[in-house]
């Protein structure tokens, strides 16, 4: 009757160790890190992505940073008119990984906040693809 005990106490206590979850961290996709620049000419040619271009540094344009750090800085308007000259500005944010193609970011803008999910469609050492999944603006435009 012992054993009997000893058996089913070890059945249960494998039976909860194996149902254990383990978070294990997204794995970051080769060739994120750097800088985007926004591929005008790709779009046009398919409106339902946004098609960016690895480039060494930030340029006079709408482009942006992830670092390997979670720290995202992107250049992008410093106030609310788009009409040329336009006049730019880096924000600084955070960005994550919530798992092998999503990507969580929040960045500052002109009148606030701005909360962002992209999902990554294909990423290369030079080429980045991906679809706007959700944002929400905190500040002037947001709630």
């Amino acid at each position: 009757m012992k054993t009997l005990k000893i058996i089913a106490f070890v059945i249960v206590v494998f039976c909860i160790t194996a149902c254990e979850k383990t978070n294990v961290a997204p794995q970051i996709p080769k060739g994120l890190m750097g800088t985007w620049h926004y591929n005008w000419e790709l779009v046009q040619q398919d409106p339902n992505y946004s098609y960016f271009e690895k480039i060494p540094d930030l340029v006079n344009e709408y482009c942006f940073t992830f670092n390997s750090n979670g720290e995202f800085v992107e250049r992008k308007n410093a106030g609310w008119c788009g009409t040329p000259p336009v006049a730019y500005r880096d924000y600084t944010g955070t960005w994550k990984l919530q798992n092998d193609s999503i990507l969580k970011i929040d960045v500052g803008y002109w009148g606030g906040m701005e909360h962002r999910v992209w999902k990554i469609i294909q990423v290369t050492d030079s080429t980045l693809t991906i679809e706007l999944v959700s944002s929400e603006l905190d500040g002037a435009l947001g709630g």
